[in-house]
C-alpha cells in the first residue's frame, strides 16, 4: 500500500459498516454488499482499484459494527462523492434487511515515520492513511472487551481474510521500499 499511496494518483478512504448481531453473518453479509457496490457505476465510474482492511468493534450490547476501511486509487480526474456513497451503499444493504453506512474522504499525501515496538530500531515509514486502515497507530492500546466478547472474536477470526486487494490492485504486491533513517514526522508537498 505504501509503495502505490507514493505515486502520483489521487486516492480516497472508504468506510463501509454495518451493524450485526452474529460475526460470520456480518461478514458475509458486509462481503457480499461490498462486491454489489463495486459493480455499479458509482465505483466502476471512479475507483481504479484498491485495498480493504476488515475491523470489528463491539457497537452494543449483542451487537457488532464490523466494518471495512479501503484505501482506493480514483481514476484520473474522477471523485467518489461521499453522499452518494452512503445513500448507495444504505440501499444495498436495505435490499438485504440490513443496516449501515458508506463514507468516502479524499487523502492527500501525508507520510510520517515511527518505531514499531517489535523492531525499535528500525524506523517504518508509513502513510497516516495506512496507519488508520490497518489500526497501527502508535501508543494506542487495543478497547478492552469483556471475556466473553474477546472469546467472540478469537473464535471467529482464524481463517477468515481480513485484507483484500480488487480492481487495479488485486493481486500486485511489491517488494518493501527502502526506509530512511530520520524520525521526525514530514508532510509531502
Amino acid at each position: 500500500m505504501e509503495a502505490r499511496l507514493r505515486q502520483g494518483h489521487a486516492y480516497a478512504l472508504v468506510t463501509l459498516t454495518h451493524v450485526c448481531g452474529d460475526l460470520r453473518q456480518g461478514r458475509s453479509a458486509l462481503f457480499g454488499t461490498f462486491a454489489s457496490l463495486r459493480r455499479l457505476t458509482l465505483w466502476t465510474g471512479a475507483v481504479a482499484g484498491g485495498e480493504a482492511h476488515l475491523q470489528v468493534k463491539r457497537a452494543g450490547p449483542g451487537t457488532w459494527n464490523i466494518h471495512l476501511h479501503a484505501v482506493v486509487q480514483l481514476l484520473e480526474g474522477r471523485s467518489l462523492a461521499s453522499d452518494s456513497l452512503n445513500s448507495r451503499w444504505r440501499e444495498l444493504l436495505a435490499v438485504r434487511g440490513l443496516t449501515g453506512d458508506g463514507h468516502a474522504t479524499h487523502l492527500k499525501r501525508q507520510w510520517a515515520l515511527h518505531a514499531d515496538p517489535l523492531s525499535p530500531s528500525v524506523p517504518q515509514f508509513v502513510s497516516k492513511p495506512a496507519f488508520y486502515v490497518t489500526a497501527r497507530k502508535p501508543g494506542r492500546d487495543l478497547p478492552d472487551l469483556p471475556m466473553e466478547d474477546l472469546g467472540a472474536l478469537l473464535s471467529f477470526l482464524p481463517g477468515k481474510r481480513r485484507v483484500s486487494s480488487f480492481g487495479c490492485w488485486r493481486g500486485k504486491r511489491r517488494t518493501p521500499l527502502a526506509v530512511p533513517t530520520t524520525t521526525t514526522e514530514r508532510k509531502s508537498p
